[in-house]
């Protein structure tokens, strides 16, 4: 995207901003998930165990009719106890697979622990890993027409 912005100092000449499309920091996405602390399913079971399940089916006579009593209390305490709530989740980059997350997490230990031989093991094989990704990558892009 270019802007024209007005000439600076005595120039006559009209400059242009340009601003760039690709933002540095990694995306993210925002879910709806439940608190699901001990302490929280602890009162969602209270809240099971408290409710009269014999009197409250007694009055129904299809299987259907019980199955929509139960998914609605079930829900009712979930909404109450452990209601959902916005998470800002972070989306990975492409490159960082389970396998090099787990690296990256013992490469963290090793450098809290002074570890240093097998930090630099680790931090290698790291970078490695990112490198082998954008090689395949590139290697793929060889495989097909510009034009695809």
């Amino acid at each position: 995207e270019v802007a024209r912005v007005r000439p600076l100092g005595s120039s006559d000449g009209i400059g242009e901003c340009r601003k760039s499309e690709k933002s540095s920091k990694p995306q993210h996405k925002i879910i709806n998930a439940r608190d699901k602390k001990p302490s929280k399913v602890v009162s969602m079971g209270r809240f099971l165990l408290q409710l009269p399940w014999s009197n409250l089916f007694s009055t129904l006579q299809s299987c259907e009719e019980k199955l929509k009593l139960f998914t609605e209390l079930i829900n009712l305490g979930l909404d109450i106890i452990m209601p959902k709530l916005p998470v800002k989740v972070m989306i990975d980059r492409p490159w960082l697979s389970a396998q090099l997350k787990g690296l990256i997490t013992h490469r963290q230990k090793a450098l809290a622990s002074n570890n240093e031989s097998l930090y630099k093991i680790l931090r290698n094989k790291v970078n490695r890993g990112r490198s082998a990704y954008y090689e395949s990558k590139v290697k793929d892009l060889g495989d097909t027409k510009p034009r695809d």
